[in-house]
């Protein structure tokens, strides 16, 4: 197995799939890479995509929340860095529920 690839839960991992490029523009843990963890919260109706970013010695979760339209589609709260990964647990839940109809940034900084 290459170096860039690990096994887990018999699923293949591609560390570049944790990549997120632009860590420079704000330099914050874990700089380039980020690894995205989805959980479904409301069975087929609400999930969340966590990652862990930080500063100094104080690292937190941000999470990102998906919720499934009644009229159909997607609506993307506070996303977080698209790394590979996270574009591909979105489109998993699109490919089933549909597209995003609609993605709300909670702040102005626009950060991620």
């Amino acid at each position: 197995m290459a170096d860039d690839e690990r096994t887990l839960n018999e699923e293949q991992i591609h560390l570049r799939d944790f990549s997120w490029s632009f860590w420079f523009t704000l330099p914050l843990y874990p700089f380039g890479s980020r690894r995205t963890i989805r959980k479904e919260v409301v069975q087929d109706t609400v999930w969340t995509f966590d990652q862990l970013q930080g500063i100094f010695y104080v690292v937190v979760p941000i999470r990102m929340t998906v919720v499934k339209l009644d009229e159909g589609g997607l609506l993307v709260y506070a996303p977080v860095a698209p790394t590979p990964e996270c574009i591909r647990l979105v489109k998993e839940l699109v490919a089933e529920h549909g597209d995003v109809k609609y993605i709300i940034l909670p702040t102005i900084s626009g950060l991620e």
